[in-house]
């Protein structure tokens, strides 16, 4: 079918034959933007569309999972490892939360769910965290000693045990 015959147009962009979703990913998306731009609901491939929408909500709750994790590590290696935090280890901490306050800016929802990815995200972190600030598995608590409040909180680093 061209173009025309579909009554998109040529000035739509829109490519025929339409792409099919395993033929060329990014055409195929840019393709289903395009038909619903145009309002050709007929021509929208629904059901590999509706997958493709809940794959991108999932990318967000993982992308926050794994954000909590680095923060996680961080804050671990800052209270644990001896002497000052590194700076980089500071860097990285201010990185991960500004992403956090952003995926949370763009979708509010996600605040919902932090405590619920922190437990997961701190046991995840503290192999990581040992490895990278080679110090013994048995360093860290077993259970995160970190509220959710202080994870997310830009200003929060811990002290060292016996620092005061």
């Amino acid at each position: 079918m061209k173009a025309t015959q579909a009554g998109i147009g040529t000035a739509a962009n829109v490519p025929f034959p339409l792409p099919g979703r395993t033929d060329d990913l990014a055409l195929w998306l840019r393709t289903q933007a395009m038909l619903l731009r145009a309002r050709r609901f007929e021509l929208l491939d629904v059901d590999n569309l509706a997958q493709e929408v809940e794959r991108l909500a999932k990318s967000e709750h993982l992308e926050l999972g794994e954000r909590l994790r680095s923060v996680c590590v961080e804050l671990l290696k800052c209270k644990y490892h001896p002497g000052p935090p590194h700076q980089a280890w500071l860097d990285n901490l201010d990185a991960q939360r500004e992403r956090i306050a952003e995926l949370i800016a763009q979708s509010p929802c996600l605040a919902n769910y932090v405590s619920e990815y922190v437990d997961k995200s701190y046991r995840s972190a503290v192999p990581l965290a040992a490895w990278e600030a080679r110090l013994p598995f048995a360093t860290f608590p077993k259970s995160n000693p970190f509220s959710t409040a202080e994870l997310i909180d830009p200003d929060f680093v811990p002290a060292q045990p016996g620092s005061g």
